[in-house]
């Protein structure tokens, strides 16, 4: 199990880790503290750089919450055109 979180605005890691974050997430979680981006195949777009890194069999769970509609659309549109690996393709 895993949970990425990118994150546009500085926030403190010891803030993060040390009062948002329960322990028990500690081994999952990974914090990016930069803003994503929609360029396919770019390391910071998490369709790519996160979920390419999954196979078929792995059952995963995205939440698509940019707020920025120029990065956050063609996020949409790579999901619902199933990625150029079509592993992304049950939405």
């Amino acid at each position: 199990d895993h949970i990425y979180g990118f994150e546009i605005n500085e926030v403190n890691a010891t803030e993060v880790y040390g009062t948002l974050l329960p322990e028990k997430y500690f081994p999952f979680y990974h914090w990016i503290n930069v803003g994503v981006n929609h360029t396919e195949g770019h390391k910071l777009n998490p369709l790519h750089s996160i979920l390419s890194k999954f196979d078929v069999d792995d059952f995963v769970v995205v939440k698509l919450d940019i707020d920025t509609p120029f990065v956050e659309l063609p996020l949409v549109h790579q999901l619902l055109e199933g990625g150029t690996d079509g592993i992304y393709h049950k939405l």
